[in-house]
């Protein structure tokens, strides 16, 4: 089924704000020789893709509240476990790990518009 102009537009929302965590990550590994932005971003994603596999399992289309807040959640603390683990300081990263999750959270809401209407 062909999308929407409008749904097309939703689907570059989802994917701009899915390559976000990992752009601003290379950009922190360039400028400072950093790899803790990218190692977070690989973690969120990890999270984020974690909780779409379990709500497909249940049969849930598109994307509920439950499914919204269980990525923003399971991604900042994916992100923040992987931020700390890898030496950096508590309260900066949960701050960083938050607006990763920010970002899993927008692209997964994205996404489900994304979807034509008779698949929802």
């Amino acid at each position: 089924m062909k999308r929407s102009s409008r749904e097309q537009l939703m689907l570059v929302l989802s994917t701009f704000f899915a390559i976000a965590p990992f752009g601003f990550g290379v950009l922190r590994y360039l400028s400072r020789a950093e790899s803790t932005g990218l190692w977070m971003a690989i973690a969120s994603a990890a999270g984020a893709v974690i909780v779409r596999v379990v709500a497909n399992a249940r049969g849930v289309r598109g994307s509920t509240v439950a499914v919204v807040m269980s990525t923003l959640a399971i991604s900042t603390i994916l992100a923040g476990a992987a931020g700390i683990l890898l030496g950096s300081s508590a309260v900066g990263v949960w701050m960083v790990a938050f607006v990763i999750g920010l970002c899993w959270m927008a692209a997964s809401v994205f996404a489900a518009l994304s979807q034509p209407a008779s698949t929802l």
